[in-house]
């Protein structure tokens, strides 16, 4: 008896998946950025 429509679990789930994916990327994103803007300053 599946019915469709998404369920308040499978959205839970989902959004739990999405942001331990996303926290790691968030984060070399971010220390990216902050490395290549100090790599500029050092350069000028």
């Amino acid at each position: 008896m599946k019915r469709l429509g998404v369920t308040l679990l499978e959205i839970v789930i989902a959004a739990a998946i999405l942001a331990i994916a996303f926290i790691p990327i968030l984060r070399l994103v971010d220390f990216g950025a902050v490395s290549t803007t100090k790599v500029g300053h050092v350069a000028k």
